[in-house]
């Protein structure tokens, strides 16, 4: 299927966006470990992680479904309030850029074969 034909719920149900999704929240964490972990006196506020670590909703599955409600705007704004929102769209957000260049690439590179083959061809008819 072409990148131009996919819609964003077909990117958001990607393994290579829950992948991507799944490295942003590592990488999120252990910078927020680290962080905590270089100065031990001094108290930090629960920030959004903790409060999805809380909900048990700050895997890569649950991620996804979370941005593909705020998304849509079908989200609970009661149980997720604006910074969380706003958290899990700025997640999703880059996820979905970085599958959206991922494919596109992986396009380009079928093109490129595509044409070589055909130059190949044409140069062995010649």
């Amino acid at each position: 299927m072409k990148l131009e034909d996919l819609k964003v719920i077909d990117i958001i149900q990607m393994p290579q966006f829950e992948k991507h999704i799944e490295a942003l929240i590592k990488d999120l964490y252990l910078t927020r470990t680290k962080i905590m972990n270089e100065h031990p006196d001094v108290q930090f506020k629960r920030g959004p992680i903790e409060r999805l670590q809380e909900k048990k909703v700050f895997g890569p599955k649950a991620l996804a479904a979370l941005y593909a409600k705020v998304v849509d705007k079908t989200i609970n704004t009661s149980e997720y309030p604006s910074t969380l929102r706003t958290f899990i769209k700025g997640i999703g957000d880059e996820a979905f850029h970085r599958t959206y260049v991922e494919l596109k690439q992986a396009e380009e590179g079928e093109k490129v074969k595509t044409i070589m083959a055909k130059k190949e061809e044409d140069e062995k008819g010649a």
